[in-house]
């Protein structure tokens, strides 16, 4: 019978080369893994660098596109602005031939309330293609920004990528729990948010408004490295109010420039209407707001004093050709000059709330003789007669309502007299001919 003894010393070697071959084969099996993870982070890598460069193509093209639609746009707005000024010139030399020539009375005056009607819905049209040109404007940079934004998430996606690469590149030779920590998922810390809204907010052109965002940066850098955090976390909210007052001021910039272009659009138009020059410097982005507001109420006004003007001299004009009387000439400030048998009629204040209308005797010779006033004066009695119809006619017709009448009787010795010009004699005869035609 026999029997062998096993050394302890050699049940221990034993015992540690158990545990050594374990080991090894543990950290085959974790260098495997690493080794399969890294590939698929590579393989990932090069898929997001493809998707990239497709997505900078695409955004490209989609801006090229963009901008020829917006030149399509400003094509056509120069189009439909040289469309309202050649409509502005055929109205114009329209309204001089009616003033050249009485054709139809009834035909004229239909031609004439249909171009004032396209005269005044012009504005409309102008202001409601550059409304919507604004509108497709602001379509499209929200589309571009979007796009933008989804291009930098990908790009800050692909850099973390590279970094996560590089640092498990660099922790093959770490720890068990060092393996173990690379296959977390990395995420955000509050101070790279914190640091990526500040940031953001410091490059808008209105951050200077907002003085506590420079400080916010300031502070931050100044604390220790092991503080920071700590500063990120206390201070978000006080940052996300920040970005919002930003956000609103960035809004409100943007509504009161898109209103100063449309005011601008405005003022040009308006002074197409009253055929004057506009100021280059009031047409300036830049300028001056309120005196652009001001000088565009002011011209407004000027308008509707035209636009009165021209509606009581037509009114008068129209009435007084009923009973005989005809207009000749715009004399100084606007009077209207009219003729009728033996007399003249002035007719001044048709801009303002206060008429006044003078009868001139005429005559031929050197000096005026009695039978010339005696004429004279009973074509101002004649006058005076009908005063009266013609002020019911403008009430009736044309809504022009006289709140209190004076009249000076007409006098042999104080009518005034004019000696008659052969233009205006021929003018009379011509306009009494037309009178017995229609």
């Amino acid at each position: 019978m026999s029997s062998s003894l096993t050394s302890p010393y050699t049940l221990e070697e034993r015992r540690l080369q158990g545990i050594v071959q374990q080991c090894s084969a543990d950290l085959k099996l974790a260098m495997d893994k690493l080794t399969s993870q890294k590939k698929m982070i590579e393989q990932q890598r090069l898929q997001q660098i493809e998707k990239d460069e497709q997505y900078k193509i695409d955004l490209n093209s989609a801006e090229e596109e963009q901008l020829k639609e917006q030149e399509k746009l400003k094509n056509k707005q120069k189009e439909k602005e040289k469309q309202l000024r050649e409509m502005l010139q055929k109205m114009q030399i329209e309204l001089e031939t009616f003033s050249e020539h009485y054709g139809n009375m009834q035909l004229a005056l239909e031609r004439q309330n249909k171009l004032s009607y396209m005269l005044d819905h012009a504005q409309e049209n102008l202001d409601d293609l550059e409304k919507k040109i604004h509108e497709h404007i602001d379509m499209t940079e929200t589309e571009i920004r979007e796009k933008s934004s989804e291009g930098k998430l990908r790009l800050t996606r692909l850099g973390n990528l590279s970094s996560e690469v590089k640092r498990i590149n660099k922790g093959i030779s770490l720890k068990e729990n060092d393996i173990k920590a690379t296959k977390a998922t990395k995420r955000e810390s509050p101070l790279e948010i914190f640091s990526s809204k500040l940031d953001r907010a410091l490059t808008s052109p209105y951050a200077k408004r907002i003085s506590q965002l420079g400080l916010m940066k300031k502070k931050l850098y100044e604390q220790p490295v092991y503080a920071r955090t700590a500063f990120a976390i206390k201070n978000m909210k006080q940052l996300d109010m920040l970005l919002k007052r930003l956000t609103d001021i960035t809004q409100q910039n943007k509504n009161a420039e898109r209103s100063k272009k449309d005011l601008v659009i405005k003022y040009k138009a308006i002074c197409q209407l009253l055929d004057i020059s506009p100021d280059e410097k009031l047409e300036d982005i830049s300028g001056s707001t309120l005196k652009l507001s001001q000088t565009f109420e002011e011209l407004q006004r000027l308008y509707q004093e035209k636009k009165k003007r021209e509606y009581v001299s037509h009114a008068i004009e129209e009435v007084m050709k009923r009973h005989g009387i005809f207009f000749q000439d715009i004399g100084n400030n606007n009077e209207l000059q009219f003729s009728m048998e033996n007399a003249d009629l002035s007719v001044s204040g048709t801009d303002s709330d206060y008429l006044t209308l003078e009868v001139t005797g005429q005559y031929s010779g050197d000096t005026p003789t009695m039978n010339d006033r005696r004429k004279s004066t009973t074509a101002a009695l004649h006058f005076c007669s009908i005063l009266s119809e013609i002020v019911e006619e403008l009430k009736q017709d044309f809504g022009i309502v006289f709140n209190n009448i004076t009249t000076v009787e007409p006098n042999e010795n104080r009518i005034m007299m004019k000696k008659l010009r052969r233009h205006s004699n021929k003018k009379y005869h011509e306009n009494t001919k037309s009178m017995v035609m229609h």
